[in-house]
């Protein structure tokens, strides 16, 4: 399972990384993030704890620095403070998408 979440988190950073994402792709990425909530999900319980998230940060290069990144987001997107759902989820990788595209197109 580490194996593929590490898979996941390298293939939603490239997803992130490509600037011509259209709406016709809103349905895709629900099922891209579905997925990726899914493996996260460690006890399947349908909530993303805050350490479920966080494993997300042993993919990086900067573990604490992305530990700290993602702590922060999980705080701000977890606004019921019981564990991030499907959609807060999805939200979470729609705002990483956005503050990428925006950056391209600022170093353009």
């Amino acid at each position: 399972m580490a194996r593929w979440i590490g898979t996941a988190a390298v293939a939603l950073t490239a997803v992130f990384m490509l600037n011509g994402v259209h709406a016709q792709d809103t349905q895709k990425k629900k099922l891209d993030s579905t997925v990726i909530f899914k493996k996260l999900d460690a006890n399947s319980d349908g909530k993303l704890s805050k350490d479920e998230f966080l494993k997300l940060a042993d993919h990086f290069k900067n573990r604490d620095k992305a530990r700290e990144k993602l702590g922060a987001s999980y705080t701000k997107f977890d606004t019921s403070m019981t564990g991030l759902t499907p959609d807060q989820f999805r939200m979470y990788l729609d705002s990483v998408r956005r503050k990428t595209e925006s950056r391209a197109i600022q170093s353009k």
